[in-house]
């Protein structure tokens, strides 16, 4: 045998063994596993997208660590796609262990609106996940379908928070009808809709007035009671009359008085009830008092 034919030999023999390696490892070698949601947080809504931060558990099997990137989750409630969630980061999957992941994840309302009823008597449901990402032993994109409960408590608030609004709940009508230097009065207006797809009660307004944007101390505390059924799509005209403390009001606002002008903010909720559930909406308005024409402008 040439020198030629003993290093093909060789070099064939170590070609077979590194493919006999690598089909053994590969054997081995088990995908990542999505093992869970372990909790989901609402931070707010926004053009009808609840946006919220989940965590979602990815378990890795093998005997040594890897990592990851570019995970992505798209959330589905009866075959209907209500969420996608993504990360950009890197994260480091050590071995034989599980790690939490942290996505951000829109919710789109519109697809849940006819869920409102059910989710109000529900504690959580059941949803499918797919979810995709990169790793670093495979260098290819791992695609998995996996079932999940999420809890419904927070989503069901932003769900009929998305419904309602800012035309569900709002101020119409602010009048100055009396001033002395230690108070004023005004007669004030609200508009309710309900825009929802079913009945609801609207039991009650409450909110205070401040004259600092940072809520520090209010100048006036309104509630008034309502308890009125109001159908899908109709509304209902609230009325009455806020007395304001002008004391407090000129310390809150002493940089305003000096300008000939107040800005006040109004905070607080609607308390409504579909089918015996307490639900509120936020109510998070102010307007302003030009102190020379006394003329007021809703913002």
């Amino acid at each position: 045998m040439s020198i030629k034919q003993k290093f093909l030999s060789k070099y064939t023999l170590v070609l077979v063994l590194v493919l006999l390696f690598g089909v053994i490892l590969s054997q081995t070698i088990r995908y990542p596993e999505y093992s869970n949601v372990k909790e989901f947080k609402i931070l707010g809504v926004e053009n009808g997208t609840v946006l919220a931060s989940a965590l979602i558990e990815v378990a890795n099997p093998n005997w040594f660590s890897y990592s990851g990137r570019d995970l992505h989750c798209e959330m589905y409630y009866k075959d209907r796609l209500m969420a996608i969630g993504e990360s950009d980061e890197n994260f480091r999957f050590r071995k034989k262990s599980t790690s939490t992941i942290q996505m951000s994840t829109s919710f789109f309302m519109d697809s849940l609106k006819d869920e409102l009823r059910t989710f109000l008597f529900k504690d959580s449901i059941e949803i499918e996940l797919r979810i995709s990402g990169r790793f670093s032993f495979l260098r290819i994109p791992v695609k998995k379908s996996m079932r999940s409960k999420i809890c419904l408590s927070d989503l069901t608030k932003a769900l009929f928070t998305s419904m309602m609004g800012k035309e569900g709940f709002k101020l119409t009508k602010m009048q100055l009808k009396e001033l002395s230097p230690l108070s004023s009065s005004f007669d004030v207006g609200f508009k309710f809709t309900n825009r929802t797809n079913m009945e609801l009660t609207l039991e009650k307004v409450d909110f205070s007035i401040y004259a600092d944007s940072q809520d520090n101390k209010s100048v006036s505390d309104w509630s008034f009671v309502v308890n009125e059924v109001i159908q899908s799509g109709n509304s209902k005209q609230i009325e009455g009359q806020v007395k304001v403390d002008n004391v407090k009001s000129a310390i809150s606002g002493i940089i305003k008085v000096f300008s000939g002008s107040l800005t006040y903010y109004m905070n607080g909720n609607a308390s409504v009830k579909i089918d015996n559930r307490l639900l509120l909406i936020p109510i998070n308005q102010s307007f302003e008092i030009d102190l020379k024409t006394r003329e007021i402008i809703i913002k």
